[in-house]
């Protein structure tokens, strides 16, 4: 009996996990990088469209400052964190995309001596500009989280 209940405490465990590790990454606790508030950059009627339920919250570069930019512009390669919100859920989570310019790539991979490279989520530009990053972002944003502009008149009318 005794081995029972620990192999159904075992089993609820795993589904538990399992559960947790399916679902978006929910924000617990302070991010690892200088934050910027997104109204800093941006008026809101800029960037988020008025058909998209997705906003940004905060953001921030792993090593540019988002304000200022890189020291060149036409040259650079850095991790964006993002924290998206959507007003429909209520849910608000973080992800990341590493942003650069072509030239910037090639640099990043002559320094560290690579002859390939796999992008995840890569979001390549021509210069740096932080409006035009954000825009960027919220597009791919709902594509990539089902957030598209029918979907939700689909679920408010149905």
């Amino acid at each position: 009996m005794g081995r029972l209940l620990i192999f159904i405490a075992l089993l609820l465990l795993a589904y538990l996990l399992l559960r947790r590790l399916s679902r978006p990454q929910e924000i617990t606790r302070e991010p690892p990088y200088t934050v910027i508030d997104a109204d800093s950059i941006r008026d809101d009627d800029e960037v988020e469209s008025s058909t998209s339920p997705l906003q940004i919250r905060d953001f921030g570069f792993r090593q540019i400052d988002s304000v200022a930019g890189p020291p060149d512009p036409n040259c650079f390669y850095d991790e964006l964190l993002v924290e998206l919100y959507d007003p429909n859920s209520d849910r608000q989570w973080r992800t990341s995309y590493i942003v650069a310019t072509p030239s910037g790539i090639a640099k990043v991979m002559k320094e560290e001596g690579w002859n390939h490279m796999f992008g995840h989520e890569l979001l390549i530009v021509q210069r740096f500009d932080m409006k035009s990053i954000l825009d960027a972002v919220l597009g791919h944003g709902e594509e990539r989280f089902d957030l598209l502009p029918e979907d939700v008149d689909n679920q408010a009318g149905g």
